[in-house]
């Protein structure tokens, strides 16, 4: 008798039943990609196409991370998925100081990065943001928030202002 289980590199797909709503994440999610290299790969010397290519690769990571979260139930996808909002943010915030002119920012800019940058660092691996997930009855993940959220959620609201 053969053995059914699916090939290993399949097995991704056998964790849910696509439904609309994970199917459209995986539609927008690709989409993305693809107007984010388009870009990029059209003058990728040019700080607004660098720019833009940050912000929507974080945008990318943060919906395959997404994605994967619902699927697979993993609290490892919700640590990529911070990632993903802070490369957002980032990009974000560098594609704003050089559109619509395109020159470049100093250097110095990039000092404004570090606290961001350095919070993100340390404290996503370290569950100070979100604590854990609790599985409901009804499958849905729901996260439990951890002692520096507010802090953090603060912190990026001060770069998303300026």
């Amino acid at each position: 008798m053969e053995d059914a289980s699916p090939e290993p590199a399949l097995c991704i797909l056998t964790y849910m039943t696509w439904n609309l709503p994970e199917l459209s994440l995986l539609i927008c999610g690709f989409a993305n990609l693809a107007i984010g290299a388009y870009v990029f790969l059209k003058a990728p010397r040019s700080p607004i196409n660098r720019s833009f290519f940050i912000f929507i690769s974080g945008i990318t990571l943060w919906i395959f991370c997404f994605l994967l979260l619902q699927i697979t139930h993993n609290f490892l996808f919700d640590k990529a998925i911070h990632y993903g909002g802070l490369l957002l943010v980032i990009g974000l915030f560098r594609f704003a100081q050089v559109f619509p002119l395109g020159k470049k920012p100093s250097p110095r800019t990039w000092l404004l990065f570090m606290p961001l940058v350095a919070a993100g660092v340390f404290l996503i691996p370290f569950n100070l943001l979100i604590e854990r997930m609790n599985e409901l009855p009804s499958g849905i993940l729901e996260p439990v928030n951890g002692p520096l959220l507010p802090l953090y959620i603060a912190l990026v609201g001060i770069y998303m202002i300026t």
